[in-house]
């Protein structure tokens, strides 16, 4: 259906805490997706199993074009496993406003393009190329537009060919420019 990702929470095994408020355990982790985005690759994400005595989330995200009218929206999803189905309703509120396109705020999440790993065997230029479309999608900000300074070897004027399209609305998204 279009407008509509399909995401699979998975879990992790932690043997160290990643921070001091963290833990060790099984914790939730990446959503995996149905469809990478990115390069436009099935993952697999679907189907799956799940342990006796375990759940697992499902995170699906649907994206709800600007202008479409106020109220309440009724559907429904089946979700079937070996054995058996089941039709679970679906309600969805659409309220009287558009989120704009681009972020508002600055904001830096810690994010450093040299921390972008080169196991990806991709380039700089190609990973940032491919990720900027998503944290446009995503109304994020990287912090790109309040660097002043080298940031893991590349420029901010580098950073801004890449990423300017994402923060100023024109990077290739289901997202109109500064709609």
């Amino acid at each position: 259906m279009p407008g509509v990702r399909l995401y699979r929470e998975a879990l992790i095994d932690l043997a160290n805490a990643s921070a001091l408020d963290g833990g060790t355990g099984r914790w939730p982790d990446a959503l995996v997706p149905d469809v990478d985005e990115l390069v436009n690759e099935r993952r697999n994400a679907f189907p799956f199993s799940v342990p006796a005595g375990e759940t697992r989330a499902l995170w699906i995200e649907l994206f709800v074009p600007p202008g479409t009218a106020a109220g309440e929206y009724a559907g429904s999803v089946t979700v079937s496993w070996d054995g058996g189905a089941a039709t679970v309703p679906v309600g969805l509120t659409v309220w009287p406003f558009t989120l704009p396109s681009t972020s508002s705020l600055r904001s830096a999440f810690g994010f450093t393009y040299g921390a972008i790993p080169s196991e990806h065997g991709l380039g700089w230029a190609t990973r940032s190329r491919r990720s900027a479309p998503a944290t446009a999608r995503s109304r994020s900000d990287t912090g790109s537009r309040s660097r002043t300074s080298t940031t893991g070897g590349r420029t901010s004027r580098t950073s801004a060919s890449v990423y300017g399209p994402a923060l100023d609305g024109t990077a290739p998204t289901r997202l109109t420019a500064r709609g």
